[in-house]
């Protein structure tokens, strides 16, 4: 059941909304009113809310359909309402201080998601390296407050927006800080080894979390903070990480075999694209950076869950998928083109807004290493997806 409702959310694709001019919020706008009302949230802000609820319902999906028991727990329930709670903290925050409780219940909650799903000695390593890491990031994004609430005397966004912009290094040396902070938390290059080592040692579940709702609330916050007037200054500070995260990206797939390793990696491009997204200060850019981080998320939980049915670890494991499970075999297969933006899906015309955008900017530099990024993206389906059609049935169990 699960796999031919994945199929359908994955073509659904075929009639994007950035093809057809559809307001995302104004869809569902009705049924999120009384969240809306209850936490403050801007209207723009319904539709991630919207898309946001949706990738966590197909999570859900997902731990019923295929009796993860473990995941059904009481505290695994606690957990969910610490995480669905932070969410709802950070997208309506009016402050850089609230935004920080909301990632940091985030973190938290996610960290114990992650133990209880494969509680295993290397899991547990990572998730320590991972919570001292933000404990340190956390200490500089309060360095980069304590700089701003000099400058202009408030940490309020609407304050913020309405502060004139000083050109000086204090607010430069706060815009660093705040945007190194939330540039860790989305696991762009350098900063992305600490996301492959979570991804190597958590269990699938975790990992179709990981990459619907975790990325897709981060980069939702990343384009509300990158919009305050005193930090777009900071465009131009992206313009590498979004550079090496492409590059890290677009080569480093083709050499993991290991399925979760080769998630992570390829993840690693799509945030790459999505800071290219955000450099030029025209208008559609939050848009375009938010359209593609939403239909990322639903081609790469297709994929998940297509290899969850395939029973895999690695992708040598595939062989035979296509004779004794076609449908899984195919979900993976359109996944893995959908992700790499290949027409005729919405991935597609999501990259092809971001192309226009560095395009009409006059981005060249991005414009090429973003159109790299996309051929070697065809390279690495050939190389892995090939294994569907091999004629070796496997004898393996998923972990």
């Amino acid at each position: 059941m699960l796999v031919p409702t994945s199929l359908w959310l994955l073509l659904s694709g075929l009639a994007p909304l950035s093809a057809l001019k559809i307001s995302v919020s104004g869809r569902c706008q009705w049924l999120f009113a009384p969240v809306a009302l209850l936490f403050s949230i801007s209207p723009l802000l319904l539709g991630e809310l919207t898309l946001l609820s949706s990738m966590m319902g197909m999570w859900f999906l997902g731990l019923w359909l295929f009796r993860c028991r473990l995941y059904l727990k009481p505290g695994f329930i606690i957990l969910t309402y610490c995480i669905a709670l932070a969410a709802a903290i950070c997208l309506s925050a009016q402050d850089f201080i609230t935004l920080l409780i909301g990632l940091e219940v985030y973190t938290f909650a996610t960290a114990f998601l992650l133990l209880s799903g494969h509680n295993n000695s290397g899991c547990r390593k990572c998730v320590l390296r991972f919570l001292l890491l933000s404990a340190v990031m956390s200490a500089i994004y309060l360095l980069g407050c304590s700089l701003l609430y000099v400058q202009f005397g408030s940490l309020s966004f609407e304050a913020l927006n309405q502060a004139s912009v000083k050109a000086d290094h204090i607010t430069n040396i706060s815009n660093v800080l705040i945007l190194g902070f939330l540039l860790f938390k989305l696991g762009c290059a350098p900063f992305h080894t600490w996301l492959i080592e979570l991804y190597r040692n958590a269990s699938y579940m975790t990992v179709l979390f990981l990459d619907t709702v975790w990325k897709f609330l981060i980069v939702v916050v990343f384009v509300q903070v990158i919009d305050i007037s005193t930090l777009s200054g900071g465009r131009n500070m992206i313009y590498p990480f979004a550079i090496i995260s492409m590059l890290v990206g677009a080569f480093l797939p083709i050499f993991q075999s290991d399925i979760r390793k080769f998630l992570a990696s390829s993840s690693v491009g799509h945030i790459g694209l999505m800071l290219a997204a955000l450099i030029p200060s025209t208008h559609g850019a939050p848009e375009a950076a938010t359209n593609y981080a939403a239909y990322y998320a639903i081609s790469s939980g297709c994929f998940i869950i297509g290899i969850m049915k395939a029973e895999a670890q690695h992708f040598h494991q595939l062989q035979g998928t296509m004779t004794y499970s076609p449908l899984a075999a195919w979900l993976v297969l359109l996944s893995m083109f959908a992700m790499a933006g290949m027409p005729p899906f919405g991935n597609f015309l999501a990259k092809l807004d971001i192309f226009k955008l560095l395009a009409s900017s006059q981005n060249y530099v991005l414009l090429s290493v973003a159109a790299v990024h996309s051929v070697l993206s065809i390279v690495y389906i050939i190389k892995w997806g090939r294994f569907l059609f091999h004629e070796q049935f496997p004898h393996h169990k998923i972990n």
